[in-house]
């Protein structure tokens, strides 16, 4: 049958039937028309061919969920045959080729995607083409075309690395290694980098230490590669950790901390923080730990890395745990749970349980407890991958809590809880662990104090202050909950902190109640600082002297914009002495900017005006921060700090100016003619202008070639 419908065909359509055999998993008609184009077939003849193909039911069409046009694919008996006809053509090489070429684009681009912001589509993406990119390794290293082997598994580490496939990813890498002839300084360090990495993903320690020794010798060998040496001493200084050896390990991940942000590995850095935290933590600093994991958290957010930012958050729950901390360690292990969830990566959705679980404990909820261990464990159990590859915490803490959950249920009523959980999908696991269960008791002090003692405790207890994007206070890591939080004492509060010297009453009435009476503002007046007072838990969080209000400063807070400020001013400081710690600085500041100073209800004239200057001053960071990157040769962090100054305000000239330059700088020129281009229309379109003299300048020398 499938002999005599061929033979119905027209030649293109056999041609093309026989090119398409070489998809594997299905393919979509830009994958179509890239790898179908040849010969009599031009680029804008293969929608039509391939329809006609669908007509003959050789090829089926499918909706794809998510995806504006359909992906196509063949039935297995189908495509073999289609491979038989490809290969009696005579041009299944060529073809072979270009799907190659196609899927280590895809893979390349995904590397990079990976690890931002967008790298749950770029999953899902990976995912639904990792049949076509098995089959054009496979190609790759049974044509001996080691070149492009070596560059799709450096690009695939980490997608392999986030699902837990080490052992393929590991084995293809072994064969480029152990086949690669002639490979340039640069692919072997690439090739090394993914095995290295997949080795230490099964906890291979030995090989890992030989692949990262291979790699300080390659970059020795080309005088000096701050990349190569960045994951070598990463790696060593991990192998170190699993060993105990302390001391080197935290040597080793110093040493590559400044190399990652030197070759503008953003999301490594985070990561390197979080190991460093680790080791502090290993050495009884839990202090210096958590600092290091918060600002490996700040670097991961501020990327929008969620597997940096899972980690990071999965390391200060462990501390929370240590410290009781329960209310934290569950905002931390809810959080990094769902994140681990959309990246995939379920071994750490069955460590955020595991915690989960141990706070559940904690708090008397002896079955629930028993479940979601049970849950973690079945998950662990499914997924079949090394559970802890550079830190494994103090498992003490569970092992206590499952005896003391047997003592408290019973062996029978323990294991049949346990093996409840233990029968639930990942997603069952993780709606149980998110369901609201009885609110904390107040965590136990070692000693109850003095009453008097105790008031002073409940004024000092930290208060989180948010206003850039939404505004929200938290107190003891909880959203503020009270009768006198209301509209006008939350307006109260941030006029405060927007004015540290203070203000007397009467200013603070015309800001806030500028139409009202003498009569009305004295009422409106108390009536408010009293219940923000209260709100916040005592008169002490804002102070009368001499003849001012002010919020009370000392006590123990903080504040988002004035992180936000300071965080600015510092890298203006260091800007021309210490440039990398400015970035750090910049990164940080532009970071807690999570949109318009209280864009939910700003509305006041001194509350628009507030905003309007942190805006400006955020606008003003993002460009300091793009330019003192370009200026250290970083172009791809330039760009990405260029494309959020545009988000941030489209019409400032000078940021697209720097990306158009940046994107020269990284070899791309056509990017930056097409972006003057996009200008041109969107200021012809919104402002009815043309470009500034010095953009048209710029676009005429790149497009000389100058």
């Amino acid at each position: 049958a499938l002999e005599w419908g061929y033979d119905l065909l027209r030649y293109p359509e056999q041609e093309l039937f026989g090119r398409l055999s070489v998809f594997a998993g299905g393919w979509t008609l830009q994958a179509a028309e890239q790898v179908g184009a040849a010969g009599g077939i031009h680029t804008e003849d293969v929608l039509d061919v391939l329809s006609r193909l669908v007509q003959q039911s050789l090829v089926l069409a499918e909706a794809e969920t998510g995806e504006g046009s359909p992906r196509y694919r063949m039935l297995e008996p189908v495509r073999q045959y289609a491979l038989e006809r490809l290969e009696r053509s005579g041009e299944a090489d060529d073809v072979r080729d270009r799907h190659a070429a196609l899927f280590t684009s895809l893979a390349k681009q995904a590397h990079t995607e990976l690890r931002g912001s967008r790298q749950v589509e770029w999953m899902h993406c990976i995912v639904r083409e990792n049949d076509n990119l098995r089959a054009a390794m496979a190609w790759a290293l049974s044509s001996g075309d080691y070149e492009t082997a070596a560059l799709l598994g450096w690009a695939l580490w980490p997608f392999w690395f986030y699902r837990g496939n080490h052992r393929e990813g590991r084995h293809l890498m072994e064969k480029v290694l152990e086949g690669e002839v002639g490979l340039s300084p640069e692919l072997r360090i690439k090739a090394t980098l993914a095995v290295a990495v997949m080795a230490y993903g099964q906890g291979d320690n030995e090989w890992v230490v030989e692949y990262m020794s291979a790699l300080l010798a390659l970059s020795r060998q080309i005088g000096g590669d701050a990349y190569a040496e960045a994951y070598a001493r990463a790696g060593l200084g991990l192998v170190a950790m699993n060993r105990g050896d302390l001391v080197k390990a935290a040597a080793q991940l110093e040493a590559a901390l400044p190399l990652f942000l030197e070759c503008g590995e953003l999301w490594t850095a985070a990561q390197t923080h979080t190991w460093l935290g680790t080791v502090l933590l290993l050495q009884g600093d839990q202090e210096r730990a958590v600092a290091r994991f918060e600002e490996g958290l700040a670097l991961a957010r501020w990327i929008e890395d969620r597997a940096g930012t899972y980690n990071a958050l999965y390391a200060l729950g462990q501390v929370a745990l240590v410290r009781s901390e329960h209310k934290l360690a569950t905002r931390s292990f809810r959080e990094g749970m769902g994140l681990s969830k959309e990246m995939g990566d379920l071994a750490n959705v069955a460590y955020c349980l595991e915690g989960l679980a141990t706070v559940s404990g904690a708090r008397d909820e002896a079955e629930r407890s028993a479940r979601l261990f049970g849950a973690a464990q079945g998950l662990l159990a499914t997924i079949g991958v090394p559970v802890w590859t550079f830190y494994k915490p103090d498992r003490s803490l569970y092992e206590i809590t499952m005896a003391d959950l047997r003592e408290a249920l019973g062996e029978a009523a323990f294991e049949a809880a346990f093996s409840e959980g233990r029968t639930m999908s990942p997603e069952r696991a993780m709606e149980y662990a998110l369901e609201e269960t009885v609110p904390d008791p107040p965590e136990a002090e070692p000693s109850r104090p003095p009453a008097a003692t105790l008031a002073k405790a409940r004024v000092e207890e930290h208060l989180r202050i948010f206003a850039l994007g939404a505004a929200r206070v938290e107190k003891e890591g909880l959203p503020l909950d009270s009768p006198d939080w209301i509209q006008k004492s939350r307006e109260l509060l941030y006029y405060l902190l927007s004015h540290p010297e203070g203000r007397t009453k009467e200013q603070i009435g015309l800001s806030l109640w500028p139409e009202a009476s003498t009569a009305q503002l004295r009422s409106s007046f108390h009536d408010t600082m009293f219940r923000l007072r209260r709100a916040l838990g005592g008169k002490e969080w804002v102070v009368f002297e001499k003849r001012r209000y002010a919020f009370g400063r000392s006590l123990d807070y903080s504040y988002d914009v004035a992180a936000f400020e300071q965080n600015v001013s510092e890298a203006r400081r260091l800007q021309s002495e210490a440039p990398e710690q400015a970035i750090l600085h910049l990164q940080a500041a532009t970071g807690l900017y999570r949109g318009d100073f209280l864009e939910d209800f700003a509305d006041s004239e001194w509350a628009l005006e507030r905003q309007e200057d942190l805006r400006r001053a955020h606008g003003e960071a993002l460009m300091l921060l793009a330019e003192i990157l370009s200026a250290l040769g970083r172009h791809a962090e330039a760009a990405d700090a260029y494309r959020k100054a545009i988000a941030h305000d489209r019409f400032v000239e000078e940021a697209h100016r720097g990306l158009m330059r940046s994107h020269a700088s990284l070899g791309e020129p056509g990017r930056a003619l097409r972006h003057y281009e996009e200008l041109a229309e969107m200021l012809q379109e919104q402002l009815g202008s043309s470009p500034a003299p010095e953009t048209v300048a710029l676009y005429e020398s790149l497009r000389s070639g100058e």
